[in-house]
């Protein structure tokens, strides 16, 4: 409570049972009134589940009340924000307009990721085509400098004026080499 006094409404009570005793770490976080016993019935929800499943943001999410737990994957991780899932899903269909809404925002959502993947795809497969024609234009222009015997030495001559060697590669020109 960080030395901070909690002020309960007893005339209400638990919202779920109506006992008098409440949890003062879900009032100061949720600011809702429920029992320590009764707690257990309102589901709690992760940050990144709420803003993946309810489509809130970081701003959305300051707004409700949380409770900060240990990491159970890593305890030297960050710790986890919880929310109160009533609060949440309230937040999300308020932002939405209503389950229809925020139902109707998952499909928009879903839909363009899947257009991406395919665009993605596509040219991805593009690109790979381009790759594929270009290696067979190279191993084509290969194959027929070599049947035209640019590549394979026709003969050697030697060459008085520079005293070397010279090797003679079909209608190309001729290479000096050095014989040692």
């Amino acid at each position: 409570m960080d030395g901070e006094r909690v002020s309960y409404d007893t005339r209400n009570g638990c919202m779920h049972c109506g006992s008098l005793t409440f949890s003062s770490e879900y009032y100061n976080a949720f600011k809702v009134l429920v029992c320590n016993s009764c707690k257990t019935q309102d589901d709690l929800i992760s940050k990144g589940t709420a803003k993946s499943l309810y489509l809130l943001t970081d701003t959305d999410l300051k707004k409700l009340g949380s409770i900060s737990k240990s990491n159970p994957q890593k305890k030297n991780w960050s710790p986890m924000r919880l929310y109160l899932l009533s609060q949440v899903e309230e937040a999300a269909h308020k932002k939405h307009g209503g389950p229809e809404g925020l139902e109707e925002q998952r499909r928009t959502q879903l839909s363009a990721k899947v257009e991406k993947r395919a665009a993605k795809r596509k040219e991805d497969s593009q690109k790979e085509e381009q790759a594929a024609e270009r290696l067979k234009q190279i191993k084509e222009r290969v194959e027929q400098e070599s049947k035209r015997g640019r590549h394979v030495p026709t003969g050697e001559v030697y060459n008085d004026e520079t005293g070397m060697h010279e090797k003679v590669f079909g209608d190309g020109p001729a290479v000096e080499i050095e014989l040692i």
